[in-house]
Parts: C-alpha cells; sequence; structure tokens
C-alpha cells in the first residue's frame, strides 16, 4: 500500500529528485516548501514518514526534528534527516532526537531508496 511521505527541502532540483525517489518506491510525495505547508500537511492523515532537511529557510531542521520528537502527537512519526550538513555533530544530535536515519548530500539514489524502505519498515515495538 503506498505511504504518504512528506518531504521538507528548499531546493527544487533536490526536491523534484527525491520527490521522484519516492514515486519510484510506489509512495506518494508530499512536499512542505513553508511553515503554511508543514502545518497543513499534518492536518487530517499524518504522513508515514517526513525527510527532512536541515538547512531550511523557514526552520531549522534539526530544530524542528527535536519539536517533533517531544510531541505526543508526532513523535512516532519517522523521521530521516536528508542535508549537505553531514559533519558528526549534526549526525550526532539527528539521532539523537530519534531520527531513523540521517542521509547525506550528495547521495546514491539506491541510498535513499533503501533508507526508505528501512524506515518505513522499522517496528519500534516488535
Amino acid at each position: 500500500m503506498p505511504k504518504r511521505i512528506l518531504v521538507l527541502e528548499d531546493d527544487p532540483p533536490m526536491e523534484q529528485l527525491i520527490c521522484r525517489i519516492v514515486q519510484q518506491e510506489g509512495h506518494k510525495a508530499q512536499v512542505a516548501q513553508s511553515w503554511e505547508d508543514f502545518e497543513q500537511a499534518l492536518l487530517g492523515e499524518l504522513p508515514d514518514l517526513m525527510l527532512i532537511d536541515i538547512a531550511l529557510p523557514w526552520v531549522n531542521g534539526l530544530d524542528l526534528n527535536e519539536s517533533l520528537d517531544e510531541s505526543i502527537l508526532f513523535k512516532d512519526i519517522p523521521r530521516v534527516i536528508v542535508t549537505g550538513h553531514s559533519e558528526d555533530p549534526y549526525r550526532l544530535r539527528a539521532y539523537a532526537q530519534g531520527c531513523r536515519a540521517f542521509v547525506a548530500k550528495p547521495f546514491e539514489i539506491e541510498q535513499l531508496q533503501e533508507t526508505i524502505r528501512s524506515a518505513l519498515a522499522f517496528d519500534p515495538d516488535p
């Protein structure tokens, strides 16, 4: 069954690539290019996965990730950081905040495909 994946990315070519990968995996990509888009995406049915860039012009992706991790409503939505900021402090902070994976740009298409599959298949309560 197709999953709904929320993509938070501000670079149009990267956004298109990520959305194409999500669709090739058989899922529906929804893009949030602003805080308003993000809030709208969380109304009603929640996404099955979030792919979050760190350097968004409207929010720091790690700060957003931390807020989601602290929220009873959103904590269980799997989150993956997809970013050009690949330094260890970013990676460690993302994992400490409950991210399922950290993908550094540039990435191989197969790497993101496998990360999406793994994040969606992960069961925290086996």
